[in-house]
């Protein structure tokens, strides 16, 4: 009812939202509020941890890969120093080596996975997204980061500058 008066929605309308949302397991009924009169309204909340994120971050040299639910409160965390400039292949192995460990630190989060953010200490070209840039990272030619992701956990993989991502989680979030 609040959803309906609040969006100029109507019932109807915000009814259907919602089961959507419920069949997709993004929100659930937590019971019926009290009324004066007329059909009691229903007590929609969101559910955090009916999917999972997973972050991951490339430093020169770091790997930090962390899980969170949708209210990006983490339930797991790993971190490795390595030599991520020089070592692309090892970087990737040992990335994917820390998504394995997160990810199994959280029973069904693989299924649950919505998909995966990178940020990386170099521009990104919205063009080859995935290609760290030659001049910062001269031994990662060729390579995309992005494919070797999609194609081990097959989810979407979206790919950013650390900095530009840092100012997001500053705008979200805060110190």
């Amino acid at each position: 009812v609040e959803i309906a008066k609040r969006t100029g929605l109507s019932h109807s309308t915000v009814s259907a939202i919602v089961g959507d949302l419920e069949r997709a397991g993004l929100v659930q009924t937590l019971g019926a509020l009290a009324s004066r009169a007329g059909r009691r309204p229903q007590l929609i909340g969101f559910r955090d941890d009916s999917y999972a994120l997973l972050g991951v971050e490339l430093g020169a040299r770091h790997i930090s890969v962390v899980l969170t639910d949708l209210r990006a409160r983490v339930l797991a965390f790993e971190e490795r120093r390595h030599p991520v400039r020089g070592d692309p292949a090892g970087t990737l192995a040992l990335a994917s080596e820390l998504i394995d460990a997160v990810l199994s630190k959280e029973r069904s989060a693989l299924r649950r996975l919505l998909g995966i953010g990178v940020a990386v200490p170099s521009p990104v070209d919205s063009h080859a997204p995935g290609q760290l840039s030659e001049l910062i990272f001269p031994a990662w030619r060729g390579l995309d980061v992005r494919e070797h992701l999609l194609r081990r956990y097959l989810v979407p993989v979206v790919i950013d500058n650390d900095a530009n991502l840092g100012a997001l989680a500053e705008r979200w979030w805060g110190l």
